[in-house]
Order: C-alpha cells, then structure tokens, then sequence
C-alpha cells in the first residue's frame, strides 16, 4: 500500500489468516501473526516476510500458544509478542 492508502496487494498466503502486521522501522519487512489453517483452536505464530512480498520466515512455533500483535523494537532487531497460552485438554475422567 502507498502512502495514501491505495496500491493494496495481498503479502502472504499461508492458508489461514494473516492479522495484526507492523512495519519494521526500516519500512523493508513486516511482522504478523498468522496460521495455516482455518481449523477451530489453530493457535498463531510470528512471521516476517518482505514488503516486496518475498522471504516468509517463521518467527514462532508454539502449538500451545497464541502467539499475537507483534512490534518492532526501535532498532529493528527485536519483535515483542504477545503469548497466550492454550487451556490444558482434559485427558479424560477417572473413575
């Protein structure tokens, strides 16, 4: 997207969805978070890709955690995020 808000494309394509993005100070990448899969209690991850659209790299792994709203540090070299951890799945009654 320009300046004004006009020239939107579509960055990623990771099948789920893609929410919370923030520039990096360098205005060359992006951090997001995002899942692959649309599937009910999917948990998200970090991820950073180019503005250009290129070099998707995953940030976090945590399929326990929801892993949100990402921001830069100042310098560019640190992403602060947000993690919510899973509730505990019952493993059944005992009886």
């Amino acid at each position: 997207m320009d300046d004004a808000g006009g020239h939107q494309r579509q960055l990623t394509a990771l099948g789920g969805e893609s929410t919370h993005p923030d520039i990096s100070p360098d205005g060359k990448r992006v951090a997001f978070c995002g899942n692959k899969s649309t599937k009910e209690g999917d948990t998200r991850d970090i991820w950073v890709i180019g503005v250009d659209g290129k070099n998707l790299v995953q940030l976090t792994n945590t399929p326990t955690e929801d892993d949100c709203d990402p921001a830069w540090s100042p310098d560019g070299s640190k992403i602060l995020l947000r993690a919510i951890m899973a509730a505990p799945r019952s493993c059944g009654s005992s009886t």
